[in-house]
């Protein structure tokens, strides 16, 4: 039932040839849908609107450019054209025209990042993940990946990285599509086991990737023990530094650092009224209190003098 293809080693020549015969018209064969998987796909997004202009093209036209297909045991698995195929699925169709990719089965997922390259077709997630298969899946050193895809060795190790960083939680929700890309990346700035309950909050208050930033931020600014009431009412924390993060931004340059040191004493003031704060002044001894009292005390003295201060320069 198979054809017998000789396997040789994967070079961008040999892609660039490959993208190329896929276009001839007698260089193609009527694959049956039940003989194609789709294993690779968990490496692209989902595109629901982009399937919707397919099926409408392929009721109006047919298929006009081939799949892209490896063979592996006896199947094929689909390199190129997942969307044709899910467009195919809803039309019922039974066949697809594809292009016979000849390599072993790791070069598959190569094949798949090179025949998309040119029309920018993959994310820099969607690149990631095919990357870090190749190091963690089939043991390819980052140097031989890099070599595959004629990149340097730090641009593999930065895509790698961003799949790490990441928990299979966080990754699984921005491959079903229920996170962005851009939210996942201010996830990667949290530890691992931090991400899940950030992510919960996120989607649950359904914050904006602006948002998304200023929690990850806080999260990482604010000790562990606070982290509990930030995300049961993040927009609470939020409010006020989205609104200071506006105003900073149509300040000068001159009053830019009074601004930025003012905000931080003010969030570290209120975070130790928070709950925690209250009962461990609670415990201690009233000499303790009466201390951390005199300080708040100057504190205030020292705040005022600003104030007057203010007030001064703004009537000269």
């Amino acid at each position: 039932m198979f054809k017998k293809y000789s396997t040789c080693p994967l070079s961008f020549g040999y892609i660039l040839a490959m993208e190329n015969r896929s276009k001839k018209s007698d260089d193609v064969q009527e694959i049956s849908l039940s003989l194609i998987d789709d294993n690779l796909s968990r490496f692209r997004l989902p595109n629901p609107r982009s399937i919707k202009g397919i099926v409408q093209s392929l009721e109006t036209y047919g298929q006009l450019v081939p799949v892209v297909v490896g063979i592996r045991e006896e199947r094929y698995e689909l390199i190129d054209g997942f969307k044709r195929l899910r467009a195919s699925q809803q039309l019922h169709r039974s066949f697809l025209t594809a292009s016979i990719f000849a390599g072993p089965e790791h070069t598959f997922k190569v094949a798949l990042m090179h025949l998309n390259r040119g029309i920018h077709a993959l994310g820099d997630f969607e690149e990631a993940l095919v990357l870090s298969s190749l190091f963690t899946e089939d043991c390819l050193t980052q140097k031989e990946i890099a070599v595959l895809f004629g990149r340097h060795k730090s641009w593999v190790s930065r895509r790698i990285s961003l799949v790490e960083r990441l928990s299979e939680e966080v990754i699984s929700q921005i491959k079903l599509g229920l996170v962005s890309i851009s939210k996942g990346r201010e996830l990667a700035r949290l530890p691992r086991g931090n991400q899940e309950k950030a992510l919960h909050t996120i989607v649950q208050a359904d914050l904006t990737c602006k948002e998304t930033a200023h929690l990850v931020s806080l999260l990482l600014e604010r000790p562990g023990y606070e982290h509990k009431n930030i995300l049961n009412d993040p927009k609470k924390f939020l409010a006020p530094k989205m609104k200071h993060t506006t105003t900073n931004s149509r300040l000068s340059k001159e009053a830019r650092p009074y601004h930025e040191t003012l905000l931080a004493m003010e969030e570290l003031l209120r975070s130790m009224c928070l709950e925690k704060y209250s009962s461990r002044l609670e415990s201690m001894t009233r000499q303790d209190r009466q201390h951390i009292l005199s300080v708040v005390t100057h504190l205030e003295t020292s705040l005022s003098a600003m104030k007057q201060c203010t007030h001064n320069a703004e009537n000269v």
